[in-house]
């Protein structure tokens, strides 16, 4: 008996072990892209001059060169190499972006599942936070790339502190759509492909219809087989149809976008000149969502919107009205949409948002802090770090430079959402919804809910509340008015109090939901987080 004991109490310390180890695994596996942790990349390279071998496929090729890798302790054979960028990369430059591919000899390796590491040098940030901070305030509202630091090392040697940013690839689609095989495009025009004579290529990735399908391979890359055929119909029906352009792209997810470029003033990227820096991806229900991508020079580091002849100075910058492009035919995933007034309202509720969440009072300036702290000590020890220690704490505030101005970032901000909150599209305040409640079955009742009744109380200025929800199984939100008329639950017409019945007839059990508020001048969102936590019940947990 004594031996069964033994033997069952150090079967049992084997079990908890091995839950240890799993649970230190889910940990680690957490701490890639975790903001407080800064990775180890270190690269064994045997190729002799490997940064001219470097230089060289990144100016005339494709291709990579083999090296093994150390991740955090983590060794990795056969990984490919190269560099990357496009103003950001520099011929013989000590400090280049990079590209590291996991799985270049063999396939079925990962690392925490990523197959492809993105290194970015930071270029035009003497800061070190714009692309976190903006990739942090983007993944609240859209699918955005996680994002924090790596050392990297080369043959022992320290290269310095990079920002670490997911890559938009199959992993990233696969994790945030759950699904990878529907069209996909990076929208970043290659300057060096020139598409066939009538092609319009000045308007890069603007989403101008064309009707020769081949002009699209100049300004869309597409990362899975075929889709232009449908990115084609998508610009015709934008330029002819806007009306129902909601079928095939999620307008919710478009007027995010352009929110979050215009209130960080993020040009670099489809609100500038070159209509780049993002990717399109068509998930399974049919409509068309943009990625964001490529924020080192958000917060005002990139000047040019493309209607003026050179870069707009700082306090330009700081001014650009929250309709920039809403008349600009050029630009038809702003015009166009802008041009319906609700969207536009949704638009600048989206904007309102983002300045309420992240830019009113010290946020903005506790934030920049926070991450200083991270990664002071690692950017001070950076070999080839291309602005001064005095420069990377300066640039919180102040501007850096005297020929190409870099904007102190929390001063900038702070000017620009004093500007913004003047303005007259921005300045109204929406109706807020106070009380909300959903029919629940009486106790000791033994007649089941078989509905979802729904009441919604706002603060007294709401002319109209639209219910968006989403039955069980269902990617896609649908919309309807609640009522406050007195005869769908609500009691009292005229009280404040709207209510809308869903009846699932049993087809489904789960439902997901939020509201819109409409004003005559203004729309708004209950919960204000409604992407990543929209409100849900059940009729099995509204039974209970």
């Amino acid at each position: 008996m004594k031996t069964i004991i033994l033997n069952f109490n150090v079967f049992a310390l084997i079990i908890i072990l091995a839950a240890f180890s799993f649970e230190l695994k889910a940990q680690k596996e957490e701490d890639f892209y975790s903001i407080n942790h800064i990775s180890e990349i270190r690269l064994t390279i045997t190729t002799k001059n490997y940064s001219t071998t470097l230089d060289s496929m990144k100016l005339y090729g494709e291709g990579m060169i083999e090296a093994d890798a150390t991740i955090d302790g983590t060794k990795i054979k056969g990984v490919g190499i190269r560099y990357r960028g496009g103003s950001s990369y520099g011929v013989g430059k000590q400090r280049n972006p990079w590209n590291i591919k996991l799985d270049f000899t063999d396939q079925a390796v990962t690392y925490q599942g990523i197959k492809t590491i993105k290194l970015s040098n930071a270029l035009r940030d003497p800061s070190m936070v714009r692309e976190v901070l903006g990739y942090e305030i983007a993944s609240k509202y859209m699918a955005a790339p996680r994002c924090n630091y790596s050392k990297l090392y080369v043959n022992n040697e320290y290269q310095g502190l990079f920002v670490n940013v997911e890559s938009i690839d199959d992993q990233f689609i696969m994790r945030n759509f759950g699904s990878d095989d529907g069209a996909f495009f990076k929208c970043s025009p290659d300057p060096e492909y020139k598409s066939a004579q009538g092609c319009r290529n000045m308007n890069f990735s603007s989403f101008v219809y064309e009707q020769d399908l081949s002009c699209y391979e100049a300004n869309y890359t597409a990362l899975n087989k075929g889709g232009y055929e449908e990115l084609q119909i998508l610009t015709k029906e934008l330029a002819e149809r806007p009306i129902s352009i909601s079928t095939k792209l999620n307008i919710d997810q478009v007027l995010w976008m352009h929110a979050f470029n215009n209130v960080l003033a993020n040009l670099s990227s489809y609100s500038g000149n070159n209509s780049q820096n993002f990717y399109l991806y068509r998930p399974d229900d049919g409509r068309f969502v943009p990625i964001i991508w490529d924020l080192n020079l958000c917060f005002g580091s990139f000047k040019n919107t493309g209607i003026q002849a050179g870069d707009l100075s700082n306090k330009e910058m700081e001014q650009l009205t929250p309709l920039l492009h809403k008349d600009n035919k050029s630009k038809p995933l702003i015009s166009q949409l802008l041009a319906n007034k609700e969207w536009e309202l949704i638009y600048l509720a989206h904007c309102r948002q983002i300045i309420e969440d992240y830019f009113i009072g010290n946020k903005l300036e506790k934030r920049v802090e926070e991450l200083h702290k991270i990664i002071r000590k690692d950017f001070i020890a950076d070999p080839y770090k291309e602005y001064t220690i005095m420069d990377f704490d300066k640039s919180a505030k102040q501007t850096i430079g005297t020929r190409s101005k870099i904007p102190g970032l929390v001063d900038f901000m702070k000017s620009r959402v004093r500007f913004l909150r003047k303005t007259d599209q921005l300045k109204s305040l929406p109706s807020e919804i106070v009380e909300m409640s959903i029919a629940k079955r009486k106790p000791l009742d033994n007649k089941k809910v078989k509905t979802f009744l729904i009441t919604a109380k706002t603060n007294g200025f709401a002319k109209k509340i639209k219910l968006m929800y989403s039955p069980e199984g269902e990617a896609a939100y649908f919309s309807s008015f609640m009522y406050d008329d007195g005869t769908h639950g609500d009691e009292i017409s005229g009280d404040d109090i709207f209510s809308y019945e869903i009846d699932p007839i049993g087809r489904y059990d789960k439902l997901t939901y939020y509201f819109m508020t409409e004003t005559a001048l203004t729309v708004g969102f209950y919960p204000s987080d409604y992407y990543r936590n929209p409100l849900q019940t059940s009729i099995t947990e509204l039974n209970k």
